[in-house]
Protein backbone atom coordinates (compact mmCIF):
# COMPACT_ATOMS: atom_id res chain seq x y z
CA UNK A 1 0.00 0.00 0.00
CA UNK A 2 1.09 3.33 -0.82
CA UNK A 3 2.49 5.97 1.86
CA UNK A 4 0.08 9.65 2.39
CA UNK A 5 1.62 12.87 2.37
CA UNK A 6 0.69 12.98 5.85
CA UNK A 7 2.74 9.18 6.36
CA UNK A 8 5.63 10.53 4.61
CA UNK A 9 5.38 13.74 6.82
CA UNK A 10 5.40 11.33 10.23
CA UNK A 11 7.84 9.57 9.14
CA UNK A 12 10.47 12.02 7.79
CA UNK A 13 12.43 12.36 10.85
CA UNK A 14 13.04 8.54 10.56
CA UNK A 15 13.57 8.22 7.54
CA UNK A 16 16.58 11.03 7.78
CA UNK A 17 18.53 9.83 10.43
CA UNK A 18 18.31 6.22 8.78
CA UNK A 19 16.14 4.65 11.56
CA UNK A 20 13.61 2.24 8.91
CA UNK A 21 13.94 -0.85 7.08
CA UNK A 22 14.46 -0.67 3.56
CA UNK A 23 10.36 -0.97 2.82
CA UNK A 24 9.88 1.95 4.29
CA UNK A 25 12.61 3.75 2.68
CA UNK A 26 11.32 2.74 -0.45
CA UNK A 27 7.93 3.44 -0.02
CA UNK A 28 9.23 6.87 1.02
CA UNK A 29 11.52 7.03 -1.96
CA UNK A 30 8.51 5.68 -4.37
CA UNK A 31 6.43 8.70 -2.63
CA UNK A 32 9.36 11.30 -2.85
CA UNK A 33 9.57 10.56 -7.10
CA UNK A 34 5.84 11.52 -7.30
CA UNK A 35 4.47 14.48 -4.80
CA UNK A 36 6.79 17.48 -4.94
CA UNK A 37 5.68 18.95 -1.90
CA UNK A 38 6.41 15.82 0.22
CA UNK A 39 10.03 16.38 -1.62
CA UNK A 40 10.27 20.05 -0.23
CA UNK A 41 8.93 19.05 3.00
CA UNK A 42 11.86 16.19 3.47
CA UNK A 43 14.28 18.64 2.12
CA UNK A 44 13.65 21.41 4.61
CA UNK A 45 13.71 18.50 7.30
CA UNK A 46 17.27 17.57 5.86
CA UNK A 47 18.16 20.89 6.25
CA UNK A 48 16.90 21.35 10.14
CA UNK A 49 18.04 17.76 10.56
CA UNK A 50 21.80 18.45 9.12
CA UNK A 51 21.68 21.92 11.24
CA UNK A 52 21.06 20.28 14.55
CA UNK A 53 23.58 17.67 14.36
CA UNK A 54 26.57 20.13 13.36
CA UNK A 55 25.05 21.86 16.78
CA UNK A 56 25.85 19.04 18.63
CA UNK A 57 29.29 18.55 16.85
CA UNK A 58 29.59 22.43 17.98
CA UNK A 59 28.77 21.58 21.33
CA UNK A 60 30.52 18.64 22.19
CA UNK A 61 33.89 20.25 20.42
CA UNK A 62 33.32 22.71 23.49
CA UNK A 63 33.25 20.98 26.11
CA UNK A 64 36.10 19.01 24.89
CA UNK A 65 37.92 22.04 24.52
CA UNK A 66 36.95 23.30 27.79
CA UNK A 67 38.34 20.19 29.67
CA UNK A 68 41.37 20.55 27.77
CA UNK A 69 41.47 23.84 29.39
CA UNK A 70 40.31 23.27 32.52
CA UNK A 71 43.05 20.75 32.66
CA UNK A 72 45.79 23.23 31.90
CA UNK A 73 44.96 25.37 34.82
CA UNK A 74 44.77 22.48 37.08
CA UNK A 75 48.65 21.70 35.61
CA UNK A 76 49.47 25.13 35.99
CA UNK A 77 47.99 25.32 39.96
CA UNK A 78 49.33 22.11 40.78
CA UNK A 79 52.84 23.55 39.66
CA UNK A 80 52.36 26.89 41.22
CA UNK A 81 51.95 25.57 44.62
CA UNK A 82 55.69 23.68 44.19
CA UNK A 83 56.96 26.70 44.89
CA UNK A 84 56.55 29.79 47.35
CA UNK A 85 54.27 32.89 45.97
CA UNK A 86 56.52 35.89 44.24
CA UNK A 87 59.88 32.95 44.29
CA UNK A 88 59.53 32.38 40.32
CA UNK A 89 58.52 34.55 37.53
CA UNK A 90 56.05 33.54 34.81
Amino acid sequence: MPLTCRDVAGLSSDYLSGELDWKTKLKIRFHLLLCYKCRRFVRHNEVVHQYVLKQQQVEELNEAELDEIMKKIKQKNDCSQDYPPGSHSQ
